[in-house]
């Protein structure tokens, strides 16, 4: 059939669900060629839920969800990882969290 490559989940299920009328598959072959065509990344997170969804319209809200959780989350960590704000201005502390003392400010305790 088709695979997702590295578009969005959103974009995949649509071209699937327009695949799929037009093919002889559904129940489970269905769905197996549904998960067959998504990223290594979401097969990996779907075969590890507890409770695996059984009908192919909940396989694909489950994957669009995990599909917008993940690119999210990476978004944010970039974000977060460029626009890191240390205590002091750029003065960051020594020893980790909670070190007590900031670099270049002496220790006057």
């Amino acid at each position: 059939m088709i695979e997702q490559g590295g578009r969005i989940c959103n974009e995949y299920v649509q071209e699937f669900r327009k695949v799929a009328r037009e093919s002889s598959y559904e129940g489970q072959p269905l769905i197996e060629e549904f998960k067959r065509g998504l990223s290594r990344m979401l097969r990996r997170k779907l075969a590890e839920a507890e409770t695996p969804p059984s009908m192919i319209e909940e396989w694909q809200e489950r994957v669009v969800r995990l599909d917008r959780n993940q690119r999210q989350s990476r978004a944010e960590e970039r974000m977060l990882g460029r626009n890191a704000v240390h205590p002091q201005g750029n003065v960051q502390p020594r020893g980790g969290l909670g070190g007590g003392s900031y670099g270049g400010r002496g220790d006057s305790s």
